[in-house]
């Protein structure tokens, strides 16, 4: 292995050895490869130290230098323990990391240049976190559990955003699930974020958005690393500590109580390192191999069966391991006498990459091409590989992109990642998503960005409308997180979120671009998407539904789901025969047949069948309490389900954990009960948590949830009563509603949008949220159809031409993969 003091690209590492200025009179001994230490004249004896572990590297101050100080991660000290004894890899649920133990406030000129290059990296489930150079700690992603060191109001951080730390030097940053820690050089522990299950250490269970010391495990740690809701750390004597959620004794503690200080893991054994996963835990010690345990349903203990609230040695492994990097339920471990690969676990995905998708109990040898592997970094079911020569390899589960290979779905067997620059020295993953660090300290990420983990302050969203190459479409529907779009003549094409089949296509994968549906038969007349699957009416031809059928709601008794649709059976004769009102919610289906009844059918956990039941059913079941004849329209949305009478009354049943269905206290509402009433309302239309109806003079009223303004007026508390939209000059001709905001569309063509913006769902071209109704960039009063998923919406214009906005975490805008690695801001490559 060669040393990585590289002089190219040392410009932005900043490295000034002030200390060694006393040093002066000394020969300096030939290094490896010429160093660069940006920011200094300082000139000084200095040696590479090469201790037996080969992951050692530090520089010392000459023969009689009392302590070794550790440099900056470099390539020899990616694998194993890369500074002071610690791991330099992370992983969406163990996201540890090496920040060298430099003391930045001495080592670093000029302050903004070393504000922007990293020297640790850690990568949560959908968060991610850098040590700059200078010390501070930078986090972006999710937040909504103040996980990112901001105010968990802020639901999602699309840049670096610095953390307020207290004074001292970093040594490790571990993000988790949905907290975050970081590991000072003098032993304190400051950890900040979701904290349900004890995981901050903070000696109760409650979450902080501000971070705090909680305890101090002594100078010197070795490693940390954050599970879903656990926390792992290594003092300097070897012993390991962790705490938080113990659910399935993922603490080593020997039971299964959680824990919010840190308990010693049991088995007397001295650890290098260890690491959190989701359920499990796994570490290495410096000779006997690796230990895991905890939850062990997909193998992941490797070898030994059953749960395990104590070490177990993993089976397989030719030996100790350099490097540890643990999944959702896999984990892989680099070997000491070769470099090469090994995991166990699940494997639904490839995520071993051994070339097949059969789970392993015991390690199995990944097939990475000859050389040593020098970092590995784990996601949830994906897996990255840094080798010595800088090749970036990555296996697994690719739907969101985290391979960065563009067109990827899974890959059982490692593949070369192209595009990312070289001189890498870290690896980290998050669920979905993976960033590198480069040796001169800048960082790149690429895959899901849905909470804007990538940190190039776009979260992948699409701020306003992309136009789609479509052409021709009739119709279009936004479901969660997909879109479809079509004619009775054309093919249905759908795009975004298929995990469960709703594009109509068996792949059970994220299509990024429109994609032909090509289970649907022709002769739609028009669809409806719902959380996870779609309804579609063939007018003679009835009533056909696909995608997620875990709740019946594609009006089958079979669990799963289905590209092929199905047949609604037990809809009145006339249903099939003249025209119907469909509606789908979240995990329920609802049909107006004319003349008939109003029934549903699917999930029915909230009352949302309106049957006076709980109880769900595949079979259309008649909504009770409202007599035959009597509804106008239909509206389902989440767990919600509104009708319009022919009096002009709105009826509302399911979910009211907000109150806003009508204002009661009653967390499920499991009959139709009067929600707005006296007003002769003629138009109505339901989102995730509001609604809005339109009056019989035209006008435009909304209620409940207001958190980011979606009702029309200033951001704040649930609105239980009717409040009339201001700012919309022509009269209405429909609505679409989603998760937090709203769009009108006039009988003019014009669409204007008001409420959350945080995804560019309003398309204006900002991320703004407001609650006065505006237009949307680019779009002419030539718009003739809206459709809004939770945090995107879609609209077509003259012509059939499809444009899309806001959040395409899933590809729901249709614009393309995020497979590309993009730079994260402020942290330049």
């Amino acid at each position: 292995m060669t040393s990585a003091l590289h002089p190219a690209g040392c410009g932005r590492t900043c490295l000034r050895l002030a200390w060694l200025a006393a040093l002066a009179t000394c020969t300096p001994l030939a290094l490896p490869e010429p160093a660069c230490f940006s920011g200094s004249d300082t000139k000084a004896c200095i040696k590479v130290v090469k201790p037996k572990d080969a992951g050692d590297l530090t520089i010392a101050g000459g023969e009689d230098a009392e302590d070794d100080v550790p440099l900056v991660p470099d390539a020899s000290a990616r694998a194993g323990d890369a500074v002071a004894d610690s791991p330099a890899q992370a992983d969406a649920k163990t996201g540890t990391a090496d920040a060298a133990g430099v003391d930045a406030a001495s080592a670093c000129a000029p302050a903004e240049v070393c504000a922007k290059t990293a020297k640790g990296l850690g990568a949560g489930d959908r968060h991610t976190c850098a040590i700059a150079a200078n010390n501070t700690v930078r986090c972006w992603g999710d937040n909504a559990f103040g996980q990112c060191g901001a105010a968990a109001s802020n639901d999602s951080v699309e840049m670096p955003t610095q953390v307020a730390l207290p004074a001292g030097t970093l040594q490790h940053i571990a993000s988790g699930g949905a907290h975050t820690c970081a590991a000072m050089a003098n032993g304190d522990l400051v950890c900040w974020g979701r904290n349900d299950d004890g995981q901050l250490a903070l000696g109760k269970k409650s979450k902080t958005e501000l971070p705090q010391t909680q305890t101090n495990l002594g100078p010197g740690m070795r490693s940390l690393s954050a599970g879903l809701g656990h926390t792992c750390a290594v003092d300097k004597a070897g012993k390991a500590w962790c705490w938080g959620d113990n659910s399935f004794g993922q603490l080593g503690n020997g039971g299964t109580a959680s824990k919010n200080l840190p308990e010693a893991v049991g088995g007397g054994l001295q650890w290098k390192e260890v690491a959190a996963g989701k359920y499990f835990t796994c570490g290495r010690t410096d000779t006997s191999g690796v230990y895991c345990w905890g939850e062990n349903g997909k193998g992941q203990l490797g070898g030994t069966p059953g749960e395990q609230h104590a070490p177990v040695q993993v089976k397989g492994l030719p030996g100790p391991a350099s490097a540890l990097a643990v999944g959702a339920q896999h984990a892989c471990a680099v070997a000491v006498n070769d470099g090469s690969v090994w995991c166990w676990g699940a494997n639904d995905d490839g995520q071993l990459g051994f070339g097949d998708l059969a789970g392993k109990l015991s390690a199995v040898k990944a097939k990475t091409p000859l050389g040593a592997i020098v970092a590995i970094a784990c996601g949830a079911a994906h897996a990255c590989a840094l080798m010595e020569d800088d090749t970036t390899l990555c296996w697994g589960d690719g739907s969101h992109g985290q391979l960065a290979t563009s067109g990827s779905v899974k890959s059982a067997s490692p593949i070369e990642v192209s595009g990312l620059p070289k001189l890498l020295t870290q690896l980290a993953a998050g669920a979905w998503h993976t960033c590198a660090m480069t040796k001169n300290g800048g960082l790149a990420c690429w895959g899901d960005s849905a909470n804007g983990q990538l940190g190039n302050g776009l979260a992948t969203a699409k701020l306003d409308p992309v136009v789609l190459p479509l052409v021709g479409a009739a119709f279009l529907t936004a479901g969660a997180y997909h879109t479809c779009a079509g004619s009775k003549a054309t093919d249905l094409n759908c795009w975004g979120d298929n995990g469960f089949q709703q594009g109509g296509n068996p792949s059970p994968v994220v299509q990024w671009t429109p994609t032909s549906s090509a289970l649907v038969p022709l002769g739609l007349q028009t669809v409806n998407g719902g959380g996870y699957h779609n309804c579609g009416w063939y007018g003679a031809g009835a009533l056909k539904c696909w995608g997620d059928n875990n709740d019946g709601q594609l009006g089958s008794a079979g669990k799963g789901s289905s590209p092929t649709p199905f047949s609604i059976v037990g809809l009145p004769v006339k249903a099939t025969t003249a025209g119907l009102v469909v509606a789908t919610g979240h995990r329920h289906s609802c049909a107006l047949t004319p003349g008939d009844n109003l029934l549903c059918w699917g999930n029915n956990d909230y009352g949302q069948l309106g049957n006076g039941t709980k109880q769900g059913t595949s079979a259309p079941t008649v909504v009770t309490g409202v007599l035959a004849n009597t509804f106008k329209s239909v509206a389902a949305n989440g767990d919600r389900t509104c009708a319009l009478t022919l009096p002009g009354e709105i009826w509302c049943w399911g979910d009211n954990g907000d109150g806003a269905l009508n204002g009661s206290a009653d967390p499920a509402i499991v009959k139709p009960t009067v929600a707005q009433a006296g007003i002769g309302w003629k138009g109505l239309w339901l989102g995730r948590e509001h609604a809005c109806a339109q009056a019989g003079d035209g006008a435009i009223h909304c209620w409940g949830s207001n958190s980011h303004g979606q009702v029309g007026v200033a951001a704040g508390v649930v609105q239980t009563k009717v409040v009339a939209v201001q700012g919309l000059p022509e009269p209405t001709q429909t609505m679409a509603l989603g998760w937090y905001h709203s769009c009108a569309l006039s009988t003019k063509g014009t669409l204007r949008c008001w409420g959350g913006n945080d995804k560019g769902q309003l398309g204006d071209g900002t991320s703004k949220s407001r609650h006065a109704p505006a237009g949307v960039v680019g779009l002419q009063d030539n718009t003739t159809a809206v459709s809004a998923g939770y945090m995107h919406a879609c609209a077509l214009a003259a012509g059939g031409k499809t444009l899309c906005w806001g959040s395409n975490s899933l590809g729901q805008v249709g614009s393309g993969t995020q497979s590309v690695a993009v730079v994260v801001s402020g942290f330049g490559l």
